[in-house]
């Protein structure tokens, strides 16, 4: 990574001139922060201190992550059925076990590779009304 000054006096990493540049020429409204802010700043420790817990719960009652003697579980059930929970009591555990869940499914269920993001259509960015 290069940190550079454009012609117009912008500084920054190089990377982030660029993506900015392609963003504004494509009339995508762009984050003002660069990716290493971004890095400090879209991440809960607190939440990932509660995940870690929950995990280190979780392989104590169920088995080690990777574990090829665990039992096999309904995780895309259980998920649901934490999806539910939540939307019902509005306890924020759910989502910590469903994040575990998700993550226990990635690693052992897709050996930890994801080559390839499809374009969602931007759920993630759906207001609720």
């Amino acid at each position: 990574m290069r940190f550079i000054s454009d012609k117009g006096g912008c500084m920054g990493f190089e990377h982030d001139i660029m993506r900015k540049r392609i963003y504004e020429r494509s009339g995508i409204v762009m984050c003002d922060a660069s990716y290493l802010e971004l890095l400090q700043s879209e991440w809960s420790p607190k939440f990932e201190q509660l995940m870690r817990n929950r995990l280190v719960m979780g392989a104590i009652r169920h088995g080690r992550l990777h574990d090829p003697d665990k039992p096999k579980y309904d995780r895309i059930g259980y998920m649901r059925a934490k999806l539910d929970d939540l939307e019902r009591r509005q306890k924020p555990e759910n989502l910590v076990d469903i994040s575990n869940t998700s993550m226990v499914m990635f690693e052992e269920d897709f050996g930890g590779v994801c080559d390839e993001f499809e374009d969602d259509g931007h759920i993630h960015t759906m207001i609720k009304r």
